[in-house]
């Protein structure tokens, strides 16, 4: 049994052998790497699966405890249990389908009712901001800016090798003076 897995991002059929015992290797759906779950299409929906039964549970202990111990203590249950599933690789799933990135979403809603004893129907917009969290997508937007200022100020990072040919500084990008013109909307027909 070789613990060696391949996966194949195109339709096409491709048989792929380990050449060190010459055996056939699994072709799976998705594997698992670095704790995220990667699809043949990356559409992330295994992985958001993943996260949303991890969420669930934790939204199942917070539902449990609300009603013995304070709204800090919830907040930092959230915090500890919760966050680390929503943040954890987000610049790469974060990009996901919206139909997956709401599932998320509504777990989220509802743990943060659960710790305010919000109506089922209520806003979250002043859940949000009274918890000081922010929702998925705007999460995926803080995750992807704060990558892309550290690749711009040359800090040390595991994409900067990647970009390094790709990304242009906006001060090394020239200018030009371009003349304007002005478009003829209609001409005059010219009979004789």
């Amino acid at each position: 049994m070789s613990s060696s897995r391949y996966l194949i991002f195109d339709t096409n059929d491709i048989l792929i052998f380990d050449t060190n015992d010459f055996v056939l290797l699994d072709q799976k759906t998705y594997i698992k790497y670095l704790g995220i779950l990667i699809d043949s299409n990356l559409t992330w929906k295994y992985h958001i699966s993943y996260i949303t039964s991890r969420i669930s549970k934790t939204i199942g202990v917070i539902a449990r405890l609300r009603h013995f111990v304070p709204t800090s203590m919830l907040l930092t249950l959230y915090r500890s249990l919760l966050s680390p599933y929503l943040s954890y690789g987000l610049t790469v799933w974060g990009q996901a389908p919206q139909v997956y990135l709401n599932q998320i979403l509504v777990l989220h809603m509802r743990a943060l009712r659960l710790i305010y004893f919000a109506p089922y129907r209520s806003s979250a917009v002043s859940l949000f901001v009274s918890s000081s969290c922010l929702p998925i997508g705007l999460l995926c937007f803080k995750a992807v800016s704060i990558l892309m200022h550290d690749v711009n100020e040359g800090r040390e990072c595991f994409i900067q090798e990647v970009l390094t040919n790709r990304w242009v500084k906006f001060d090394d990008v020239e200018t030009y003076e371009v003349m304007f013109v002005p478009v003829i909307d209609a001409v005059e027909p010219f009979y004789d």
